[in-house]
């Protein structure tokens, strides 16, 4: 897929209210893992992995813009 076209869609997706609401409730909800006190270390070794995962993939959607604007300030700068 052509870059541009794929960092659209990305940027239409982390600025989609659903999205980004479905993203602050589940990182809630691991959050509320942490810090119950009956949550056992499997639990909290789950929560963790899963946070990570959602700062990996939101990490990576950031890359995918940041690839789109370097793409699109070398090709303004060709003649």
């Amino acid at each position: 897929m052509d870059i541009g076209k794929r960092a659209e869609r990305v940027r239409a997706i982390m600025t989609d209210p659903v999205f980004e609401e479905l993203m602050t409730e589940v990182k809630s909800d691991q959050v509320a893992i942490f810090l119950a006190p009956d949550a056992t270390e499997g639990q909290i070794a789950e929560a963790r992995l899963l946070i990570r995962a959602m700062e990996h993939l939101t990490d990576r959607m950031q890359r995918v813009l940041h690839d789109a604007r370097m793409a699109e300030r070398k090709t303004k700068k060709r003649p």
